[in-house]
């Protein structure tokens, strides 16, 4: 007896199969279990091979499964959820990149700002950064990849074995006599070249994502330009945005029987996303940068 697919009457009939595999996984199914073979869900939902391939391939493009060469199928570990932006506690910290505290410094040196980088800090061509490597880890997988810049007078003379064991935003903020207080970001996607397919252990030209931030002080000096590499099959990054009050609009409470004003929203947080087909031009963008 077959099982009935999902009614959905719009949607093609792998859309339908991938969902009841994923009901199927829900029910009680755990990372590393493996999946019934095609012939076997073929005959469980009375389709043809060629659909269960185009589900499998969805679910794996969604990163719900993986496929082992001559092994089988399994339900894929489960990504790490990552805010895109964090400024507090070791999180902070380049070589506790993770949440719980395992990551590691590739490398730490001095250079002189290109264009680039100089006009992300606000900085003279040629003035001296340092370019921090790290790798945020999950267990042993690497699953980011990051370039920060900073100016080095906000760090001085950095000892490589002695920074890794303290906060980078708290050496800045320690510097300037005031905090950290907000970013400036974008989002784009990347293919992998030989490097950082090495460093996050992926397949050269495989789809990363990619955020570039700008981190400023309360006073609005920029201290920190940062490129961070994702590997988005162990990792979905979550974005919140705030509702704030015009000037003038303070929020208190309302009178009985008030009719509230209308609060105009201005955006808190901007994301600046590239269409998965950009990837290839996108690539060619970021090439031979030398991060």
């Amino acid at each position: 007896m077959t099982t009935r697919l999902p009614d959905s009457p719009t949607e093609p009939l792998y859309t339908r199969l991938k969902i009841a595999i994923r009901q199927m996984i829900a029910a009680g199914m755990k990372p590393g279990d493996q999946l019934p073979t095609e012939s076997a869900l073929c005959a469980k939902y009375g389709v043809s091979r060629i659909t269960v391939r185009e589900a499998m391939q969805v679910l794996e493009t969604e990163g719900v499964i993986v496929r082992r060469q001559g092994k089988g199928t399994f339900v894929a570990d489960e990504r790490l959820g990552e805010p895109a932006a964090y400024f507090g506690g070791e999180r902070d910290d380049p070589s506790a990149h993770d949440h719980d505290g395992i990551g590691e410094i590739v490398s730490c040196e001095i250079l002189e700002a290109d264009l680039r980088i100089a006009g992300q800090l606000k900085l003279a061509a040629g003035a001296a950064v340092y370019r921090i490597r790290s790798r945020r880890l999950e267990g042993d997988k690497p699953i980011c990849y990051q370039v920060s810049y900073v100016p080095h007078p906000l760090l001085g003379d950095l000892v490589q074995a002695k920074f890794a064991a303290s906060s980078l935003y708290a050496r800045l903020e320690g510097a300037l006599g005031e905090t950290i207080d907000h970013a400036r970001e974008t989002v784009d996607i990347v293919e992998a070249d030989r490097y950082r397919a090495q460093q996050l252990n992926v397949k050269g030209k495989t789809p990363l994502l990619l955020i570039e931030r700008v981190v400023y002080s309360r006073s609005g000096i920029a201290v920190e330009f940062s490129r961070s590499f994702y590997n988005p099959r162990l990792v979905h990054l979550t974005f919140s945005s705030h509702r704030f009050a015009e000037a003038g609009q303070a929020r208190r409470p309302l009178r009985r029987g008030a009719t509230p004003k209308p609060l105009l929203p201005r955006r808190a947080h901007r994301v600046d996303i590239r269409a998965p087909g950009d990837a290839s031009r996108a690539a060619r963008k970021v090439a031979g940068d030398g991060s």
